[in-house]
């Protein structure tokens, strides 16, 4: 009975030593610079070249057992967009070319850890929200847009911070439409989001708690 009772007691500290939890930022770099674009108003296919970028930040919650974990994580990300149309082809000037898409996501992510520090992770993103804005005014036809489901990686684990580099793929396809709700004498808009490297930097504040209990 005894016994019983010390497994109860022991189970809690276990499982929070298999917790951990922090904070993490960093950069998502676009994956290319030229695209082919599906031009709505001249019904053809051109191409296009774009600088797309921005940064996240955001927290997570992660459960190790033994050689895998399992993480959820929680994500702001800011990207800016700017395209350049050749002028001689498309009336650029009704085109919504630089935007910003500001977007939450929640993936969970699993993990194996192929040594003390290296590890390979995959996970999909269970919820995504997500708006584009042009000058302050939000881009109707963009709200939840977002293409981006998965992620793939490698990670950089060290005693109170990791490192980790993630791809994010989405399909390349491209299209100018017409605005359903036209902004000012802006007409079509550019429906692209892309594929992203992602960079993040990311500190494990439990361990700090952690290394103080010892």
């Amino acid at each position: 009975m005894q016994r019983s009772y010390l497994v109860l007691f022991l189970l809690p500290l276990y499982s929070f030593a298999q917790l951990s939890f922090g904070i993490r930022s960093g950069l998502n770099v676009d994956s290319k610079n030229n695209i082919t674009a599906y031009i709505a108003s001249i019904d053809n296919d051109i191409n296009i070249y774009l600088n797309r970028g921005g940064t996240n930040f955001g927290g997570y919650l992660q459960y190790d057992l033994n050689k895998t974990f399992l993480r959820v994580e929680y994500n702001r990300i800011r990207i800016k967009n700017s395209h350049d149309i050749p002028y001689i082809l498309v009336r650029t000037q009704e085109v919504i070319e630089d935007y910003t898409i500001r977007k939450i996501e929640v993936p969970l992510i699993v993990g194996f850890k192929a040594s003390e520090t290296v590890n390979l992770f995959a996970g999909r993103k269970l919820f995504r929200s997500s708006k584009g804005v042009f000058k302050d005014i939000e881009i109707l036809e963009m709200r939840n847009a977002s293409k981006n489901k998965l992620l793939f990686g490698l990670g950089l684990a060290f005693t109170h911070f990791s490192i980790t580099m993630q791809f994010e793929p989405a399909p390349y396809e491209t299209l100018v439409p017409y605005l359903d709700n036209p902004i000012e004498n802006k007409t079509q808009y550019i429906d692209s989001e892309g594929s992203f490297w992602v960079l993040n930097i990311a500190m494990d504040i439990s361990s700090f708690f952690k290394t103080k209990s010892i």
